[in-house]
């Protein structure tokens, strides 16, 4: 119901990012869909939800040309790995969702935390 995403984004108050967490699955022809609705200002990025790294950028892109902010995320039995970072970083993501701390999601804020060290913040 991307009408009904829409109300609610752009219904009053001050503008604040709203980001709705399945409405586009990372793929880039829902949230084409959803930008013509006005549905969302920002997009939720999961690379492991839609499959492919590649599919993943075609969605930023598209969510960069609409300037909406995205939020690249972490999905639940991830590995302990930083290569989300990686990813947050080089597209430029607003922020990192890695959920409570736990063993991958440490790993995740640390090679964050060394990234802005050899980049800077």
């Amino acid at each position: 119901d991307f009408e009904g995403f829409a109300a609610v984004t752009n219904g009053g108050g001050e503008p604040r990012p709203r980001r709705w967490d399945d409405l586009y699955t990372t793929r880039a022809e829902r949230l084409a869909r959803g930008v013509a609705a006005h549905a969302t200002n920002a997009v939720l990025i999961k690379v492991n939800q839609v499959g492919t790294l590649t599919e993943t950028l075609q969605t930023v892109d598209l969510a960069a040309t609409d300037r909406q902010a995205t939020v690249t995320s972490h999905r639940s039995g991830e590995v302990p790995e930083g290569w989300l970072a990686h990813i947050a970083l080089g597209t430029g993501a607003r922020a990192l969702k890695c959920g409570v701390l736990g063993g991958e999601r440490v790993a995740k804020l640390n090679e964050l935390l060394r990234l802005a060290r050899v980049h800077g913040p």
